[in-house]
């Protein structure tokens, strides 16, 4: 084995350049690999509030549910996950409205 520094002759088994003092590399890889933690964004509370809060808006006061799905849509969107975010502001909001239409058309049936 050879320093990648002076090009001195070295041990295998020396960590050191005996000649220049270079620290040398190993090309062994280390037997135990660094975990690679996952941080979970913890949305799942808020998609499933959003999507409850939703459905319900159809059926019992629209502008309460609709409006807190839409708040945890956009909670949906600030923890990162911004394309679902979106898209559940946007169902909610049309929840919402449906929601208020069939209001009124049932009251108008009466």
């Amino acid at each position: 084995m050879f320093c990648n520094n002076c090009g001195k002759e070295i041990n295998s088994d020396s960590v050191f350049c005996g000649s220049c003092g270079n620290q040398l590399i190993s090309n062994a890889q280390p037997s135990v690999q660094p975990r690679v933690q996952i941080e979970s964004s913890g949305a799942g509370l808020a998609i499933f509030l959003s999507i409850l809060f939703g459905i319900t808006a159809l059926f019992f006061l629209p502008p309460l549910f609709g409006g807190l799905g839409v708040f945890f849509g956009f909670k949906v969107k600030q923890k990162g996950n911004e394309g679902l975010g979106i898209a559940l502001m946007v169902v909610n909001g049309a929840c919402l409205l449906i929601g208020m239409f069939l209001g009124v058309l049932s009251f108008s049936l009466l």
